[in-house]
């Protein structure tokens, strides 16, 4: 349940934690309820509310043409150039995993510049990412709440890492590289 989050509009809510907490379903439920609800369908939760947005910009991982990055870079284009169209107010973005697909100081760098951009435009930003750093930037020089999810999936306050030396340990990577070695 997303329960202690602030009213998106015009902020910039960034989720961090462990690979498979759960990020990109709290950065998809929060749209989704949106659509529903401009759709004229009910949500279900209690204390939901919301304005009508005019555009909904979402960039999430996916393989198809191209590198990784490339597809990135070509969707966070398209959100930039819709962001020239539409009045903040009117305008949500919901970006999985920025800075993602290449060198950690390069997605870093492309992180802080896209919301460095949507936040003088004072655009809702949701966005979810691995790189502390960006997230510590995000919070410290933009404003941004931010929030980790855990590995039972609940946000609390805070930035949290990827959990790599528990993922490592339950998959058994760790026994059997011991083993191997």
């Amino acid at each position: 349940p997303i329960h202690n989050i602030p009213a998106i509009n015009g902020h910039m809510i960034g989720f961090t934690g462990p690979h498979g907490g759960g990020k990109p379903v709290a950065s998809l439920t929060i749209p989704s309820y949106i659509y529903l609800m401009q759709s004229g369908l009910p949500v279900f939760g209690t204390g939901f509310k919301s304005n009508v947005k005019k555009a909904l910009g979402m960039v999430f991982l996916e393989r198809g043409k191209g590198s990784t990055c490339e597809m990135i870079i070509a969707k966070l284009t398209n959100i930039l150039k819709a962001a020239e169209q539409y009045s903040s107010d009117e305008f949500v973005v919901v970006i999985d995993e920025l800075g993602v697909g290449t060198q950690e100081s390069s997605g870093l760098e492309l992180g802080k510049d896209m919301l460095e951009a949507l936040s003088k435009r004072k655009i809702s930003v949701l966005f979810s990412t691995q790189i502390l750093a960006l997230a510590e930037y995000a919070k410290a020089d933009l404003g941004a709440y931010c929030f980790k999810v855990d590995e039972h999936h609940a946000l609390s306050v805070g930035i949290a890492g990827g959990a790599m030396d528990v993922l490592r340990e339950k998959s058994g990577f760790n026994a059997i590289l011991k083993k191997i070695t």
